[in-house]
Formats: structure tokens, sequence, C-alpha cells
């Protein structure tokens, strides 16, 4: 220890030791389909690729047990007269951090929006 923050930092926390579960190249392996799932820039892309989907996909029936069916994407017309204040709407986001937040809740849900009417229009939040 040559200096007194050295010596500060080993008082506080102590030394520390990272142990991995599996062998090394495991790990490495576990570490590079962790990435692919996040590879897309997270919220700020519009579209997910088709392999981070997959990475996020593979994650989803690993962990939560859970298998998506795949079904065609379709567009929806909805008339907004029709939405009233406190209608949901779901999101399924494979994007890696909307994946995690599903994890970590147990949600098969990404998002979750919701419509308000105001005097001056539709509004729809999301928590």
């Amino acid at each position: 220890m040559d200096t007194a923050a050295e010596q500060e930092n080993m008082a506080f926390g102590g030394i520390k030791v990272f142990l991995l579960c599996e062998s090394m190249t495991a790990e490495t392996k576990s570490f590079i389909a962790t990435m692919n799932a996040f590879t897309d820039g997270g919220s700020e892309s519009i579209t997910v690729s088709e392999e981070t989907t997959a990475a996020n996909l593979a994650f989803i029936e690993e962990a939560m047990y859970w298998q998506l069916p795949e079904r065609e994407t379709q567009n929806l017309d909805i008339d907004e007269d029709s939405i009233n204040s406190g209608d949901l709407f779901g999101v399924l986001r494979l994007d890696g951090t909307g994946t995690m937040a599903m994890y970590g809740s147990g949600s098969r849900l990404t998002h979750s929006t919701m419509a308000l009417r105001f005097d001056d229009g539709l509004y729809i939040v999301e928590s």
C-alpha cells in the first residue's frame, strides 16, 4: 500500500474475489450471448434486428421457460375515436433492455401504455 487513498479503498470494501460458476469458455459464451441481445442500440433504435430478436427469444425461452409463438406482423388501422381513457396497449420489444424488464418483473410485456383523453385530445402514456 503506497498511498492513504489505496489503504482507504482496501478498508472500505476489502479484497474482492470474482468467482465463475462455469468454465472460462462457458462464461465467455454466456457473455457473448448476452451482448448479442443488446446490440441494436436500445430504445433509440426504431427497429430491432433479426439477430437481436433471436438472442432475446433464446433468453426468454431459457430463463423464463416461455416460447413466443411466431405470427405474422399486421398493421392495424384503429379509429382514434374508438380509443377511450384507460385503454391499455401492451408492448413487446425484444431489444435487450425490454427483455430484462420482462425477466425482472415476470411480465410478458416490456412496456405498458395507456390511453388518456384530455380536453385537447388523446394522449398515450407509458410506464
